[in-house]
């Protein structure tokens, strides 16, 4: 939708560093990289503030895409599929197929569990069913569009405080997101593109993740 943003991956945007403008072909490891390491430091400052011990609470993979219709979800259900042939237990909540036939095929060999249906001024919409989940308990679970806003009458907002929900409860989740919607890269997606994003992720979500794949 907006490719014109593949080059322009900021360390400031995203982290709060001196402004970088990278090409696409030098974009993925220098991200990586910035990723890796604020990760870390993010990721231990939350922990040792937070309630839930760093052991018993589930750990968040994000495949991180350099705009839509890179790969996001087909590399999540690969990995997927990965550790199931591996004997994890491993469940897909919320995949986005977008009527991709390859993608489409890599969900049969999981397990699902469905949606909830919210209805919302004479519409349904299919939403991550929390409790459901959490009453399946697997050792991890796919939830698609982690920047997703949830209809109103949903238990949160945001498909990323579902998410959160779930970590908390000691299940392992893998996600993917775009890094337009990432909170702090708004102002440089609106300059580049005149659109507005509404669907954000704080940057803090992503910085504590304990695994980044950047796709491109």
């Amino acid at each position: 939708m907006h490719n014109s943003l593949a080059p322009l991956i900021t360390e400031q945007a995203v982290f709060g560093e001196d402004l970088l403008l990278f090409a696409p072909a030098q974009a993925a490891p220098r991200v990586k990289a910035v990723v890796a390491r604020k990760a870390m430091t993010m990721s231990s400052r939350l922990s040792s503030g937070s309630s839930t011990s760093p052991s018993a609470r589930g750990r968040l993979h994000v495949y991180l895409g350099a705009a839509p219709g890179v790969g996001k979800t087909f590399a999540m259900l690969t990995e997927a599929n990965r550790l199931a042939g591996q004997g994890v237990d491993v469940v897909a909540a919320l995949i986005e197929t977008h009527d991709r036939t390859d993608t489409a095929t890599m969900l049969t060999a999981l397990e699902r569990v469905p949606a909830k249906r919210v209805r919302y001024r004479g519409a349904n919409f299919d939403e991550l069913d929390i409790d459901a989940v959490l009453s399946r308990h697997p050792d991890v679970v796919l939830v698609d569009e982690l920047a997703h806003t949830c209809a109103p009458g949903s238990r949160h907002e945001k498909r990323w405080e579902d998410v959160e929900e779930l970590l908390d409860a000691g299940i392992d989740v893998i996600t993917s997101l775009n890094v337009q919607h990432i909170d702090s890269l708004g102002n440089a997606v609106e300059t580049a593109t005149g659109v507005t994003q509404h669907e954000t992720v704080p940057d803090a979500v992503i910085a504590a993740a304990d695994r980044i794949d950047f796709i491109d």
